[in-house]
Order: C-alpha cells, then structure tokens, then sequence
C-alpha cells in the first residue's frame, strides 16, 4: 500500500511540475478593466501589448494557437510587455475598438503606459514576425 501511495504521489508531483512548465510556455495575458491595466503599466513602467480579437475570427485563433504558444515569445512578452487581450465586440473592447479605430481582426497595439499608441500590427504573425515587431520597440 506504502509503494502504491508513493507511487501516486510521484505522479501528482511529476504533473503539476509539467503543468507549471507549461503555462511558461504561452503568453500570459492580464485580465481587468481598462483603467486597472493602464495603473498597472504605469506602476511596473511596461509596455502593454493589446491583442484586440473577435470570437469568429480565424487569424485570430490562430495567433493564440500557434502564435502565443510558442516558448520563445511566451518567454519575451511575458518578461517585457503587461499582455491584455479584449474582445472588440464586447464590454471594454466596444470602447478601445472605437477609441483606437480598430476595424480588422486581430490587431495588435503596443502602447505606452498612458495608452498612447507606439506599434499597431494587423492580420496573423508567425512568432518570429511578432517578435521581431517586439524586439524593435
């Protein structure tokens, strides 16, 4: 019974190492109001990276399955940027839609911390386009 209990805990242990390694390996994205997220990069002096989606939009779930997942931009964006992701067609996303005339999906703002825009991108980025859009900011 000893080695059966020893051997579930090995295994608890093992998968909850994985999945911490895991969520490195994708963009976190910070969820909050607007307000909060502009406080926020004022308080930690970040860029914020804005990814302005749509549910129905396939550039955009692509971005997020085969852009945000890779490790090498999870790493950067993670370390540099406060990431945020808004639906355009809902809550807070009707308001920054209007406010930055976004009218393409996805699209992409890197803002200053007062919100001022400094990289606008629009339409799907391999990694390393995005990163290389990241990395001359």
């Amino acid at each position: 019974m000893r080695s059966f209990l020893l051997l579930v805990a090995v295994l608890l242990l093992s998968w909850n190492a994985n999945a911490q390694q895991n969520k490195t390996s994708e963009v976190s994205f910070y969820s909050s109001t607007w307000a909060d997220v502009l406080q926020k990069a004022k308080r930690e002096n970040k860029i914020i990276f804005l990814d302005g989606y749509t549910t129905w939009c396939a550039p955009c779930k692509n971005l997020k399955k085969k852009t945000f997942t890779d490790k090498t931009v999870a790493e950067y964006f993670n370390k540099n940027f406060l990431n945020v992701m808004f639906d355009m067609e809902k809550g807070e996303g009707l308001m920054l839609a209007k406010k930055y005339k976004i009218e393409s999906y996805p699209t992409l703002l890197f803002l200053k911390p007062d919100g001022t825009i400094i990289k606008t991108s629009v339409g799907f980025l391999t990694p390393k386009e995005l990163m290389n859009i990241a990395k001359s900011i």
